[in-house]
């Protein structure tokens, strides 16, 4: 099986067990005063599996059930699964490094060699963008027979794992990054998927042909059409999650939507990157995110200048004459509204010369079934 490492959750932090030991009641905060002091605890496994520490382990140690529930009690220790604690701050954890250990914790209780962590848990671990409202349940998947089954907080899916989707990462099976879109494709939707699947053809992460073998290979699976459907969309060329759903929403609504186009001016000159253009009606559209901000910002230049800048740039556009339209996270949520905007913007340009200079537009990844 592949190993690979693991990517979201590298939270690193000093184990405050360590300096703890036993003294005082049953109320009392644990003391290095009583000259009591207990191992350190034994984490499990390596990288992430390292932040999830078993009872058993504690008890093998020297601690007690009553301690545990005490250090619980002083949020020193906290509980992800019957038997599974750690001792990180989930605080100040983003929801896909809180969900990752999770779900690393919620396996680890598993005995069967064919359980994997799959679909969003999958895909949290191999560091791809997923949609937070689907972190609430840890997905596994197991190819023996134990079955399905959905509780609260766990989703297990039944279904065949051939050798070449299963991967590890620092001592954790989990899908392939090719199955995992797929199986995101199947169960989570068409943008959870997009957004997945553009990350990983832009980072290759993994390449189309892999995609499309594990498609051929899973034969008449449930939900291989829908997934198709969606994986088709993607085309790796998006920098962000909110670019990926831009497209989504323009690519149908403007067949000649371009995405990552390089403008040059008269001079062939450089003048910048846009997330998406129309061509020949010489409208510019960006998605103005901040994470755009923070990925170009260069050294020692704060958010302001990098906006400042990005304004500087826009100017250029408009002097060769681009009009230059702008979407937020919060209009990704209205698709009519944003197609109507494109519109009103090709009717302004209506009747006008195409705007100088020349451009060319990025070569995209596609998978085609």
């Amino acid at each position: 099986m592949p190993k690979q490492r693991f990517h979201p959750c590298n939270v690193c932090a000093t184990s405050g067990l360590a300096e703890l030991s036993t003294a005082g009641n049953e109320d009392e905060a644990l003391s290095t005063d009583s000259g009591v002091v207990l191992p350190a605890p034994r984490h499990s496994g390596e990288g992430v599996g390292m932040d999830v520490i078993e009872r058993g382990q504690l008890l093998a140690d020297g601690w007690t059930d009553a301690e545990i529930q005490r250090l619980i009690r002083q949020e020193k220790l906290t509980r992800l699964a019957h038997g599974r604690y750690s001792d990180l701050d989930l605080a100040v954890m983003s929801p896909e490094e809180r969900h990752g250990l999770v779900a690393v914790a919620r396996w680890s209780c598993f005995t069967s060699p064919n359980v994997v962590l799959s679909h969003v848990s999958a895909a949290v671990l191999h560091g791809l963008p997923v949609i937070r409202g689907q972190l609430a349940k840890v997905c596994l998947t197991r190819s023996d027979t134990g079955g399905a089954r959905t509780t609260k907080k766990v989703r297990v899916k039944a279904s065949h794992l051939d050798v070449r989707d299963r991967v590890e990462i620092d001592g954790v099976p989990v899908t392939s990054v090719a199955r995992t879109l797929i199986d995101l494709g199947r169960h989570h939707g068409t943008v959870a998927t997009v957004i997945a699947a553009d990350h990983a053809l832009r980072h290759e992460l993994v390449e189309a042909d892999e995609v499309i073998a594990t498609v051929l290979r899973m034969g008449t699976a449930p939900g291989l059409p829908t997934a198709r459907r969606a994986l088709v969309q993607a085309d790796g060329r998006a920098e962000s999650v909110g670019e990926s759903r831009q497209h989504l929403v323009l690519r149908p609504a403007f067949p000649t939507y371009a995405s990552q186009v390089n403008v040059f001016d008269e001079r062939g000159t450089l003048t910048g990157r846009v997330d998406g253009a129309l061509l020949e009606a010489g409208v510019v559209v960006e998605f103005d995110g901040f994470a755009k901000y923070e990925r170009y910002r260069r050294q020692g230049e704060s958010i302001g200048g990098a906006v400042a800048r990005e304004k500087k740039r826009e100017d250029r556009l408009r002097a060769l004459g681009w009009l230059v339209i702008r979407f937020t996270w919060d209009e990704l949520a209205d698709p009519a509204a944003m197609i109507a905007k494109v519109r009103r913007a090709v009717a302004q340009r209506a009747g006008q010369p195409r705007p100088a200079g020349t451009t060319a537009v990025a070569p995209p990844r596609q998978i085609r079934f």
